[in-house]
């Protein structure tokens, strides 16, 4: 089985669409088994996210190869923790999705840490975009968030970008609760680096899908010499309550 931890559905402020049909076309054309899935920076999002993880709940009742995580925005503060919690226990989403730059705070800010305080207290993990030399995404931060929460399982997604993987690799060597995942990563020597520094066991595959390719990065990854048991299915099975 291979997962793939890093998907959006809907449509993005920059005109970018995907459905769950054009989602489950590209995850077939590369082999991919389970996607995870969680809203664009939405042109219609409710407040706080809550019409777009409305309709990520409503294609994962549809589709049993979609696993949700709900996306919230911290600068609402109370409201964006009341949003984590009505998404995990009410409409059964499993994780919590945070861009730091599309919504303007930094991961370690106190109204962001209140949020992933509350993924640690419902038993789910936080993924966030990070990338170096981006507003607010430094790598860096996650580790300041990575210390606050440490009950919390983070997902650097995209592992701070081609300007940060070092130290997005420091943070996650820094950090057992801090997960690396390889969308966007071009070269497989970066995986296998991160592996050599890291272990196995704190990779995770993705694509950011539509913006990735699922096929081509999956390709990026078997080109590693790395555990691919692990990387493409293992870990995040594991994160996800799969196995």
């Amino acid at each position: 089985m291979i997962i793939d931890v890093h998907n959006h559905l809907g449509e993005d402020i920059d005109s970018t669409v995907q459905t769950p049909q054009m989602l489950l076309a590209r995850m077939e054309a590369a082999g991919v088994d389970i996607a995870v899935v969680f809203p664009f920076n939405d042109v219609d999002p409710g407040v706080c996210f809550s019409k777009a993880n409305d309709r990520i709940a409503k294609a994962c009742e549809e589709y049993d190869e979609f696993v949700g995580f709900c996306r919230v925005d911290p600068n609402y503060e109370e409201r964006a923790v009341e949003e984590v919690e009505r998404c995990i226990e009410e409409l059964g989403l499993k994780g919590v999705k945070l861009h730091p730059r599309s919504q303007s705070f930094y991961p370690d800010d106190p109204e962001a840490v209140k949020v992933v305080e509350k993924a640690a207290d419902l038993g789910v993990p936080v993924i966030l975009h990070t990338a170096r030399g981006e507003p607010f995404s430094d790598p860096v931060r996650v580790g300041k968030l990575a210390e606050e929460v440490p009950d919390v399982q983070l997902i650097m997604a995209h592992m701070g970008k081609e300007l940060g993987y070092d130290a997005a690799i420091e943070v996650a060597e820094n950090y057992e609760n801090v997960y690396l995942e390889v969308s966007l990563v071009k070269d497989p020597k970066v995986i296998e680096k991160t592996a050599e520094r890291v272990g196995d066991d704190r990779i995770i595959f993705g694509s950011d899908s539509p913006y990735g390719s699922p096929s081509v990065q999956l390709e990026i990854v078997k080109e590693a010499d790395v555990n691919h048991d692990k990387i493409l299915e293992e870990n995040a099975a594991n994160i996800l309550g799969l196995r």
